[in-house]
C-alpha cells in the first residue's frame, strides 16, 4: 500500500460516512472525521513505513499561530 492509496481510501470513506450521515438528517462534526482520518492514516504510515509523522497542534493552542489543528512532516 502507498501513501497515496491510503489517502485516497481515506477520501472515499469520508465521502461515504458523510453521505450516509446526512441522508440520516445528521452531520457528523468535521474535527471529529478529521480525528478519525489522522489517527488512520498516522497508523498506515507506521505500518508501512511512510515516514509521515502526524503532529495536534490543539492541545497546545499553537492553531492560531500555524492555521491549522495539525501538522504532517516527514521523517
Amino acid at each position: 500500500m502507498t501513501l497515496v492509496n491510503v489517502l485516497k481510501e481515506r477520501s472515499v470513506w469520508t465521502y461515504d460516512v458523510m453521505a450516509a450521515s446526512s441522508n440520516m438528517g445528521e452531520m457528523i462534526r468535521e474535527d471529529a472525521i478529521t480525528s478519525v482520518n489522522l489517527a488512520f492514516i498516522q497508523q498506515q504510515s507506521n505500518d508501512n513505513g511512510f515516514g509521515l509523522g502526524t503532529t495536534s497542534l490543539q492541545g497546545a493552542k499553537l492553531e492560531s499561530e500555524f492555521g491549522g489543528d495539525w501538522i504532517w512532516n516527514y521523517a
